[in-house]
């Protein structure tokens, strides 16, 4: 997490992936949370293939162990990565989660994300505001809150003066 963080992406890869090696298949538990945040740091290092399938191994077994956030988070990171039809939908299902478990930085940076998924399906409507939603949430608390407030502004004020907001942020979700 602190290498995802830190943007050290090649770094984060590495050791995600010496964690997935190391988890015994029987201890699901370890095994699904090591696979989960190999996908997030394959989806920051720009592997969306393999970052799609790693993010589908954890939610399988989230799933056969009956953890519903950890399932929903990796399906999210999952349509991160392999955008599709479903993508709206695996987003918005994680929102619900993230807002439900108390992860509100996770929840912003993930409305953010649904944004880009509803101008990605060509509702525009509905991707303003969410962007609106979170550009409105006060400039506090942590750097990635911050960051993801100012990424929202950004988005919603480039949707409103041009129609431009079709470009999408890059995969790290901090820059236009």
């Amino acid at each position: 997490e602190v290498l995802l963080e830190a943007g050290l992406t090649s770094e984060a890869v590495r050791l995600a992936e010496r964690l997935v090696a190391a988890a015994p298949a029987a201890n699901t538990l370890q095994r699904g949370d090591a696979l989960l945040l190999a996908a997030r740091a394959l989806w920051a290092a720009g592997h969306n293939v393999e970052a799609a399938v790693r993010a589908s191994a954890a939610a399988d077994l989230f799933a056969s162990d009956r953890r519903q956030p950890a399932e929903a988070v990796a399906l999210y990171v999952r349509a991160l990565a392999a955008p599709s039809r479903g993508s709206v939908r695996l987003i918005r299902r994680a929102l619900r989660t993230l807002r439900e478990q108390g992860w509100e930085d996770e929840a912003l940076v993930a409305q953010v994300q649904l944004g880009r998924a509803l101008l990605a399906a060509g509702r525009r409507s509905g991707a303003a505001r969410q962007f609106e939603e979170v550009a409105e949430q006060a400039l506090h608390d942590s750097v990635r809150r911050r960051l993801t407030v100012l990424l929202a502004r950004a988005l919603r004020a480039q949707h409103a003066h041009d129609g431009a907001a079709d470009r999408q942020p890059d995969r790290h979700g901090v820059a236009l």
